[in-house]
């Protein structure tokens, strides 16, 4: 891109009233701006041009962008222009990509399109939730897939913390600027991203503040810059199916983890499931499968188990002979949800597993 082009894109983004969709309305009809400023000083487009953008226009030789270039400097955030080689390529295919994409970290991980998958969720994540999270993002690490996803409370933050475990690199995308690390709980997460050699984005400029609606147009960000998104736990109303609805949009492929029935404020998976915009998933096996991993290691996650002393009593008794689920409630009398939350884990470190009348088995 000429640098003619890049200044006046960076004007675009500034001027008040104009923003990604009036460059994507400047782009379907001209190869950039600088070729509309062109045509517009010789009279050739005048009467197509109204609003906001004729008023750019008229006043773009006045907008300063040297108090930009110095707010971007003292933050300590770099940035990539849309249409510059360096940025994200599967982003710039989006309806809406953003005019200028702030970052701190590695942007180069962006342009590993088939490696990028976000993982997204519920801020009132249950430990179902978070138990899958952890399998998912294991066996993706271990194929180095690069895990996208926003940095909130909740799943994102598991997300992110999981991928560090297993030594994944990791993309936080923010609501705010890329800067200020928020939710400021989350101010550490924000530095091991950084330290392990991951990103963070963001379309907000330094020092702007960011308000509600900012969060979906984030939410299209992570959709944009993935190959796929996997929400693992949401409510019917969970800023994370817009995450997957705009997804979905893009043509991007878009896996849930389905939820129990019985848990009635996390049915969002569930819905999007039974919507088909959503292909479920239900192993690690089955979503390498669906993303092309070929081979599959089972041993993998035949890892060193660290047994909790009610999971030790549950071991003792499966080794003696295979039982269900009703069978280990009436031995243990245990909360039902404590129970299923150690089951659970003990499936996905394959220390148990279901035979077909749905018995638990032993075999680490």
């Amino acid at each position: 891109m000429q640098k003619e082009e890049k200044i006046l894109r960076i004007k675009l983004a500034l001027f008040s009233g104009t923003g990604p969709r009036t460059l994507h309305m400047i782009l379907e009809n001209y190869q950039g701006i600088a070729q509309l400023q062109e045509a517009y000083k010789k009279g050739r487009c005048k009467e197509m041009i109204k609003g906001k953008l004729r008023y750019f226009l008229d006043t773009v030789d006045e907008i300063d962008t040297r108090k930009f270039l110095e707010k971007v400097e003292k933050s300590g955030l770099k940035f990539v222009v849309f249409g510059e080689d360096s940025y994200p390529y599967n982003l710039a295919h989006i309806y809406e990509p953003p005019i200028i994409l702030f970052y701190k970290g590695d942007i180069s991980l962006c342009q590993n399109f088939s490696k990028l998958i976000s993982i997204v969720g519920t801020r009132g994540y249950s430990i179902y939730g978070k138990l899958a999270t952890e399998w998912f993002i294991e066996a993706l690490a271990a194929h180095d897939f690069i895990i996208v996803s926003g940095m909130a409370y909740g799943i994102d933050a598991i997300a992110h913390r999981a991928a560090l475990k297993y030594k994944a690199r990791t993309i936080a995308v923010l609501a705010s600027s890329a800067h200020e690390p928020t939710p400021a709980g989350n101010e550490d997460l924000y530095c091991k991203i950084l330290e392990n050699g991951g990103l963070v984005v963001s379309e907000t400029m330094p020092g702007d503040s960011f308000r509600a609606h900012d969060f979906p147009r984030r939410n299209r960000i992570i959709a944009g810059i993935s190959r796929g998104v996997i929400v693992t736990e949401a409510g019917e109303r969970s800023g994370a199916l817009i995450t997957a609805h705009q997804a979905f949009q893009e043509n991007r492929e878009v896996y849930a983890v389905p939820a129990e029935i019985s848990t009635k404020r996390l049915q969002g998976t569930n819905k999007i499931i039974y919507l088909e915009k959503a292909k479920l998933i239900f192993s690690p096996k089955c979503l390498l499968e669906q993303l092309g991993v070929v081979k599959w290691d089972e041993k993998m996650k035949r890892k060193d188990f660290e047994f909790s002393s009610f999971q030790k009593k549950i071991a003792d008794q499966v080794k003696k002979n295979p039982k269900t689920i009703d069978d280990l409630v009436k031995i243990f009398d245990n909360d039902y949800g404590i129970l299923l939350a150690s089951l659970t884990e003990m499936e996905i470190k394959s220390v148990l597993k279901q035979d077909e009348a749905g018995r638990y088995i032993y075999i680490y």
